[in-house]
């Protein structure tokens, strides 16, 4: 077995993870962040020892005694105030952000409907099978989620009625692009044109070359009845 530089000697490696909790560093239960191999640390941090004065959890390495069996009562008592102090915080946190939702449960009652912008559209907004209307070639155009590429993966692909691929393949693009929409986000901004305006700005802010959309927005009704308009 090839011998490593700075690592423990070959007939210690296989040692069980939790063999020398309390004891030393390598296979200590307690062991943070760092380089690992096997069941051991190479050199990292020790995460009981978290809030340790002079910064000695940080710089262990798997052959480092444990700091406990020499830490005096005031050097654990420092730690414990260290997580202490933690808790602290994160109930501050917690409290504040409940407070935030509250005050935005409220505001939410009173705000519209307007579909969810594009970049904050989850994994699974399109699902296979659901209509979608999406903006092609100086048209909107209706057509269905194909399970395709990279499927509640970043991607959503569709098979659009009576224009590109339609025996074989899909055509797509990314789940965070408003060319796609879901027929009911159509339907709804067929009914808002004027807040398909300001959800398709709030989206050139935060997306990089985002299509002029200029034409009119319609449903996919108003699409397979031929009513689409074409960019002007």
């Amino acid at each position: 077995m090839e011998e490593l530089n700075n690592e423990p000697p070959v007939e210690l490696r296989h040692k069980e993870k939790d063999s020398t909790t309390l004891k030393q560093c390598g296979w200590c239960k307690f062991t943070g962040s760092g380089s690992f191999r096997h069941s051991y640390m190479i050199s990292g941090s020790c995460n009981l020892a978290h809030y340790a004065g002079g910064g000695v959890h940080s710089d262990v390495k798997w052959d480092t005694p444990c700091i406990f069996t020499e830490a005096s009562r005031a050097d654990i008592s420092a730690m414990i105030d260290g997580h202490q102090r933690e808790i602290k915080s994160s109930e501050d946190s917690i409290q504040r952000h409940g407070e935030h939702i509250a005050e935005l449960t409220v505001l939410q009652k009173n705000a519209n409907d307007r579909p969810t912008l594009p970049q904050d559209r989850s994994h699974d907004h399109f699902d296979a099978g659901d209509p979608v209307v999406v903006f092609c070639e100086g048209k909107w155009r209706s057509g269905n989620v194909e399970p395709g590429y990279r499927h509640h993966d970043g991607c959503v692909s569709y098979r659009m009625d009576g224009f590109g691929p339609q025996d074989s393949g899909f055509w797509g693009c990314g789940t965070s692009r408003p060319e796609a929409l879901l027929a009911k986000e159509a339907e709804w901004f067929a009914n808002n044109q004027d807040q398909f305006v300001i959800w398709l700005d709030l989206a050139r802010g935060r997306l990089s070359n985002v299509a002029q959309l200029s034409a009119p927005i319609v449903s996919k009704s108003e699409v397979d009845d031929g009513q689409c308009k074409t960019e002007q």
